[in-house]
């Protein structure tokens, strides 16, 4: 099993922040990703609910993003998982930074 947690504080208000990372089909804007599909629309909400926290701190946002996940391959899953938890967090992180150069 895999677990990302990343946190930044961003330097802008947390309804510009929601608004970016909110619109997963326009994801392939950020440097590094060439392809972004919302693949099912969520029940409630288009882009579905996750482990995404965003707290106002002022006029900055502070982002916590955590994903868990299993990568199901017989007898590579492990070793897949902790490539999947370091590439994961290191995109994750790069989108964050991406969000706040926009500004």
């Amino acid at each position: 099993m895999f677990r990302i947690h990343v946190e930044r504080l961003l330097n802008m208000d947390i309804n510009t922040v929601f608004e970016a990372i909110a619109d997963h089909a326009r994801y392939d804007r950020f440097p590094g990703v060439s392809k972004s599909v919302l693949v099912e629309e969520g029940k409630e909400e288009k882009n579905g609910t996750g482990e995404i926290v965003l707290k106002a701190e002022g006029e900055k946002t502070r982002v916590t993003w955590i994903s868990e996940g299993h990568v199901r391959v017989p007898l590579l899953g492990r070793m897949m998982d902790r490539l999947a938890e370091r590439s994961f967090s290191k995109a994750f992180s790069s989108l964050l930074k991406a969000i706040e150069r926009r500004v």
